[in-house]
């Protein structure tokens, strides 16, 4: 199941002005995710409440919703045959 979703309601039952939510899984790519990397979609996290999500499991860093989400990724680089690993976000 989807990390995110469990965290939907109890961050709308909360009152703050900034939700941030920290997850770890995959984001659902159609032959990339395997249905136990605890899938979640874009258009979850851009449907939810939270201003930020930080995502974590792939090694790559990249951004997934624009403003609002990224993958941090690895910062060493985990193998020399594996791109994107290696950074860190501010």
């Amino acid at each position: 199941t989807s990390p995110l979703a469990p965290l939907i309601p109890l961050a709308r039952a909360n009152h703050s002005e900034n939700k941030i939510a920290l997850i770890h899984g995959s984001l659902t790519i159609p032959e990339k995710h395997a249905a136990d990397d605890y899938p979640f979609s874009a258009k979850e996290i851009t449907e939810s409440p939270f201003a930020y999500v930080a995502c974590g499991n792939w090694h790559s860093g990249f951004e997934v919703v624009k403003d609002r989400a990224w993958f941090s990724g690895a910062p060493e680089a985990l193998s020399t045959q594996q791109s994107g690993s290696g950074c860190v976000m501010l």
